[in-house]
């Protein structure tokens, strides 16, 4: 073994005492950490477990090589002195303190040694081989420490998720929305994660966390369109209600219509329009509708969709009472619009000297004869009106009488 100089000893004792530095303050640091101090008392499993277990023995072990290797260097150090130089004997022992098996190694808490009359055996080791275990025994105690400690974070992730859930079926529940079905799922979900990353974190997989949150937010989003479809849902209803009551007032007008045309149109009679049937539909309708409101006070998605079932039945029934009402006032509003084209083509033979048109006047009367009287044949009317219509544009207007 090569005796090492002054300089070179020198410059190993001051890297040693740095090195004993950072080493003291990297181990506090490990001893205060909140991860560590939990793993000790939790309840692990699986791989967590496995890695705890692998690795916590060596913690007081560690320790013990610190405390080993400090007091070497100590010793070294007060060997070293502070004198300028030193003799030949002295750097040889110097450097066999640097270099050679000169530390006693602690025993192992978890290895307990062979028990002698004379002692435990003690074993000896180099500062380079303590430095190099003590490396990868805090490398790795503290990669299971730091996993473990990303692993939990997620724990108050979990728990908001969790806590946004409850206020999103507290919301579903104040709006008189059923929850999303997806909800229960989640929570299920986020309350397995939470016990696999209690106890076995090293086997969680926390990609999950991120599918967890995109479901809450997926729920979110749904009872946010539900309740904007619950609040149109009343408006609906409201308008549902408006529509049968227009119908209703369509069959009112088509009952009166018949009335009416059965004594003034010729060919219209009583039973043309079958309003009970029509009142009857709507009768039946509007306590569907009633139906529907219940429905919506629970479960707006069921009302949706049986508002807009009734919506077509509605229009089917709309457009009937229309044809129906249709088929009575239609022909009582021929009529006076043919009353009116008779009144101004009058209007026109008078203007033109005409109006006592031995041709023109039996026509003129026969159509007025037959528009004011009940019940009126209004095909009949329609084609005298015509004939006064042609023949009035076929005649020639009175010239301007002769003077003498």
């Amino acid at each position: 073994m090569r005796v090492l100089t002054l300089d070179d000893i020198d410059a190993r004792i001051a890297s040693l005492g740095a090195e004993i530095d950072s080493t003291g303050s990297s181990l506090a640091a490990l001893d205060g950490d909140i991860t560590l101090k939990l793993l000790a008392s939790a309840k692990l499993s699986g791989r967590t477990a496995a890695g705890w277990n692998a690795v916590s023995p060596d913690i007081p072990l560690l320790w013990g090589y610190y405390g080993a290797l400090k007091d070497k260097v100590a010793e070294i150090v007060a060997l070293r002195g502070t004198r300028p130089r030193l003799k030949v004997e002295q750097l040889e022992e110097l450097t066999g303190q640097l270099l050679s098996d000169s530390v006693a190694l602690p025993p192992d808490p978890g290895q307990p040694g062979s028990r002698t009359l004379a002692g435990t055996p003690v074993q000896k080791t180099s500062i380079a081989w303590l430095q190099s275990a003590m490396a990868t025994m805090y490398r790795d105690i503290a990669s299971v420490v730091d996993r473990v400690g990303a692993a939990w974070t997620a724990l108050p992730r979990l728990d908001t998720l969790d806590a946004t859930l409850t206020g999103l079926v507290q919301t579903a529940g104040q709006s008189g929305i059923k929850p999303p079905a997806d909800i229960a799922q989640t929570r299920s979900l986020i309350t397995s994660l939470r016990s696999q990353v209690h106890a076995d974190p090293l086997a969680a997989d926390l990609t999950n966390v991120d599918a967890v949150a995109r479901q809450v937010e997926s729920a979110r989003e749904v009872l946010r369109a539900a309740v904007g479809a619950r609040g149109e849902l009343a408006g609906q209803l409201t308008a549902a209600a408006q529509a049968l009551g227009a119908i209703g007032m369509l069959i009112d007008q088509a009952r009166t219509a018949e009335a009416e045309a059965s004594q003034k149109i010729l060919g219209v009679a009583n039973g043309t329009v079958d309003a009970a049937a029509l009142a009857a539909r709507l009768t039946f309708l509007r306590t569907n509708l009633e139906s529907i409101t219940s429905v919506g006070h629970g479960n707006w998605q069921d009302a949706r969709r049986l508002l807009g079932q009734l919506d077509q039945q509605t229009a089917a029934l709309r457009d009937e009472a229309t044809k129906a009402l249709g088929s009575v006032k239609d022909p009582l509003d021929a009529r006076n619009e043919l009353r009116g084209r008779l009144d101004a083509y009058h209007a026109k033979a008078l203007a033109i000297g005409l109006a006592e048109d031995e041709q023109l006047t039996p026509v003129y009367e026969r159509a007025k004869e037959l528009l004011f009287t009940a019940p009126c044949d209004v095909a009949g009317a329609e084609a005298a009106v015509r004939e006064y219509q042609q023949g009035l544009s076929r005649a020639r207007p009175a010239g301007p009488p002769d003077r003498a």
